[in-house]
């Protein structure tokens, strides 16, 4: 998903501190950062208060690439929830897929036909014993 990578000011994202430190590092971009891409989570982007983000990256920094004075964030406003978004599309996904299990469904011809997992031949081999599982049937015997 494009909305998830590092190609803009103001994408928001979280990086693992390092190997067994069970900790994580939340940061800012003030620019794209492609080689960032798929390597840490993207999970979203400053939609205001863009003079607030100019005004973190005009404070300097020291050798290790620390700021020289500390930068704290306040207060946030989250617009949309993530959340809230995938389980109405989860929601959506689950009520297609039950409508679409109907077992008939019409070709292009507008003829029923059975749906794609369906084979009631191999139902009635299995029930008169002539079949091995669902959709195998028995060779006889001297054949390979």
């Amino acid at each position: 998903d494009s909305r998830l990578l590092h190609s803009a000011r103001g994408v928001l994202a979280m990086a693992n501190r390092g190997k067994n430190t069970n900790t994580s590092q939340f940061y800012v971009l003030y620019r794209q950062a492609p080689h960032l891409n798929y390597k840490h989570t993207v999970f979203g982007k400053v939609v205001g208060g863009l003079s607030t983000l100019d005004a973190i990256e005009s404070v300097g920094t020291d050798d290790g690439d620390k700021p020289v004075q500390e930068v704290s964030i306040l207060s946030t406003t989250v617009f949309s929830n993530p959340f809230t978004e995938m389980l109405d599309e989860e929601a959506r996904e689950a009520k297609a897929n039950k409508e679409g299990e109907s077992g008939e469904v019409e070709d292009a011809g507008g003829q029923e036909r059975g749906s794609w997992y369906s084979n009631p031949g191999a139902a009635a081999a299995t029930a008169t014993g002539q079949g091995i599982g669902k959709y195998l049937n028995k060779r006889p015997a001297g054949t390979s």
